[in-house]
C-alpha cells in the first residue's frame, strides 16, 4: 500500500467496470489516521484551518469579487507567505517520506514531481458565494501542460525577497490560489480529514462518484480527479496491513 501522497489511486478499486469510492469505509479512514502514515497530519491540517479562518476575516473587509482580485495589503502579504510556506512544508514531507533525494535546496522543480503521483493539476476548488457567481481556482492547472511554474508561487517568492518592489503581487487572487493549493495538497494526502482533522469520522456532502465534495464548515468545495487508469488503481485490506510493522510502500518520484 502506497504511503502518504496518494489520494485517488489508493482509495479506489475497479469492480464491474465501475469505480467504487471508499469514502465511508473504515479501511480508508483507518490508514489515514494511523501515525505511521503521517504523524504530522493534525498539525498540517490545523495550520490550513487557521489560514481559512483568516481568509474569512479578510472577506469582512474585501468583498469576494472579481473587482477585488488585484487588491493587496499587509494582510494579503501575510496570508500569501503563510499559505505558500505550508505548501512547501507539505511538499517536502511527501517527498522525504518517499525517500526522495533533493539535489540542493528544495524548489518548485522538486514539488512539481508530486503531480506524477497525485494529479494535483486535475483538482479545482470553488467558492460558491463569490459576488460574480461561483469562482473556481485551479492552482496547479499549469502543471497539466508540463510547465512547472505557478504564478502564485512566483508571486510568493517575489514578495518574500523584495516586498517593496513587488508588493502588488501579494494580491487577493494569489492568496486564494495559494490557500486552495494547500487544500488540494492536504486533500490528496488525507482526503476529507483535510477539512476537519479533529474527528475520527469524517462527514461530507457532494457526489464522490463525480469527484465533487464539500463540508458544511468550509468556504470551499473541491473537485478531485477521477480519471485514474485501471493500472493506477489498487485495493488493500487495512485490517490485515495494519498488523505489519511497515504497512506502507513508497513511490518513486
Amino acid at each position: 500500500m502506497i504511503g502518504r501522497k496518494l489520494n485517488g489511486t489508493a482509495k479506489t478499486t475497479q469492480k464491474n467496470n465501475q469505480t467504487i469510492f471508499k469514502w465511508s469505509c473504515l479501511i480508508f479512514y483507518g490508514h489515514v489516521l494511523d501515525d505511521r502514515y503521517a504523524a504530522d497530519r493534525t498539525n498540517l491540517c490545523r495550520a490550513y484551518l487557521l489560514l481559512v479562518n483568516d481568509v474569512m476575516k479578510l472577506f469582512e473587509y474585501i468583498e469576494p469579487s472579481d473587482d477585488n482580485l488585484n487588491a493587496y495589503s499587509h494582510r494579503t502579504y501575510e496570508l500569501l507567505l503563510r499559505a505558500s510556506t505550508e505548501f512547501e512544508t507539505n511538499s517536502k514531507r511527501i517527498l522525504i517520506d518517499n525517500n526522495y533525494t533533493f539535489r540542493g535546496n528544495p524548489n518548485i522543480l522538486d514539488y512539481y514531481k508530486i503531480n506524477n503521483s497525485s494529479k494535483l493539476s486535475d483538482y479545482s476548488v470553488t467558492i460558491n458565494f463569490w459576488r460574480n457567481g461561483p469562482k473556481t481556482f485551479q492552482p496547479f492547472g499549469n502543471w497539466s501542460t508540463g510547465n512547472h511554474s505557478l504564478l502564485w508561487y512566483q508571486a510568493y517568492n517575489a514578495v518574500k525577497h523584495d516586498r517593496q518592489q513587488n508588493f502588488p503581487q501579494c494580491s487577493l487572487e494569489h492568496v486564494l490560489n495559494s490557500v486552495t493549493g494547500l487544500l488540494i495538497v492536504l486533500f490528496s494526502q488525507f482526503s476529507i480529514y483535510a477539512f476537519n482533522p479533529y474527528q475520527e469520522i469524517g462527514m461530507y456532502d457532494g457526489d464522490p462518484a463525480a469527484g465533487y465534495v464539500y463540508v458544511n464548515e468550509s468556504i470551499f468545495s473541491l473537485q478531485f480527479p477521477i480519471n485514474w487508469n485501471n493500472n493506477e488503481k489498487y485495493d488493500f485490506d487495512w485490517d490485515t496491513l495494519k498488523q505489519q510493522q511497515s504497512p506502507y510502500d513508497t513511490f518513486t518520484f
